[in-house]
């Protein structure tokens, strides 16, 4: 059923010690007419949960498993969450880089590889037989090709540098139950971007050339919308005047503005304008059964 109205629209905030990030989003949404902001308190959460907002930014259900929890029992009680924990808790690395290729970003090649070992509940001989054995590790490099990066295909984080098959066997052999990524090394300027609704910063704009800058930020709005973000940092490697996103998209990135600058404040009204876009939307929960 569709959620009463109200005259004000409540935004909760799930955060953590970020000042500075609190008071200007609370102070930028006293701005936006019928919003309301206030902290989310979290404590014994039922089954059939009543919510008490119309929008969360979420800021830090990554790291506490069970404000995500309670944040999935808010969005079905009729809450949007910023961004949508049922996103942000079943995506990887991989899946990131492997949406911005078909979307059409610049990506190195990259290759997603088996686990080395795996738990003492799985038995090799028993459950993997979809797995292919020996893998085709010299199609593997000339796919990637050399030298390249060993990723974490779960949060894109660099683990090592091969420049040879045999590294590759030596970093393979010391994953454990870790699923890696093998990508094409880009050698250039790392830096990233922030996207906040349509508002999008450069971290490091300052040595890039404006070829560059406009590149990364068209495709850093694309991959964020692709993947379903509101706020999220893209991350680049610029060589010459292409940029090449490498790791595909943190939803959770650090917004600290002593490094930010004016930017900072760019971000905080880019994410308060989706915000209140988004709060002032007809809401959609379903009544649970009576207990």
């Amino acid at each position: 059923m569709l959620r009463p109205s109200a005259m004000e629209k409540r935004v909760g905030l799930v955060v953590g010690h970020e000042p500075q990030f609190v008071e200007a989003f609370f102070s930028r949404l006293a701005l936006e007419p019928g919003l309301e902001g206030e902290l989310v308190s979290i404590g014994g959460t039922s089954e059939r949960h009543i919510g008490h907002h119309d929008v969360i930014v979420d800021r830090l259900s990554d790291r506490v498993p069970h404000y995500r929890s309670y944040l999935k029992a808010e969005a079905i009680a009729g809450a949007r969450i910023v961004n949508d924990p049922f996103r942000t808790s079943s995506q990887d690395a991989f899946f990131a880089l492997s949406l911005a290729a078909r979307l059409g970003a610049r990506v190195p090649r990259t290759m997603l590889l088996p686990q080395k070992s795996y738990g003492p509940d799985v038995v090799p001989e028993r459950e993997l037989g979809n797995l292919e054995f020996p893998l085709r590790w010299e199609s593997i490099a000339h796919y990637v090709g050399f030298p390249a990066l060993v990723r974490s295909a779960r949060d894109g984080h660099v683990l090592g540098n091969v420049q040879e098959l045999n590294g590759l066997f030596s970093a393979f052999d010391h994953a454990g139950e870790n699923v890696l990524m093998l990508q094409r090394e880009v050698r250039g300027r790392a830096f990233h971007a922030l996207v906040a609704g349509e508002s999008v910063v450069i971290v490091g704009a300052g040595a890039l050339s404006p070829v560059v800058v406009v590149e990364a930020s068209r495709t850093a709005l694309v991959v964020a919308k692709g993947l379903g973000y509101t706020l999220c940092a893209v991350h680049f490697v610029a060589a010459g005047d292409e940029a090449s996103v490498v790791a595909a998209a943190d939803p959770f990135p650090v917004l600290d503005p002593s490094k930010l600058g004016d930017g900072f404040a760019t971000l905080i009204d880019g994410l308060v304008t989706a915000v209140a876009v988004v709060a002032r939307q007809p809401a959609v929960c379903w009544s649970p059964s009576p207990a």
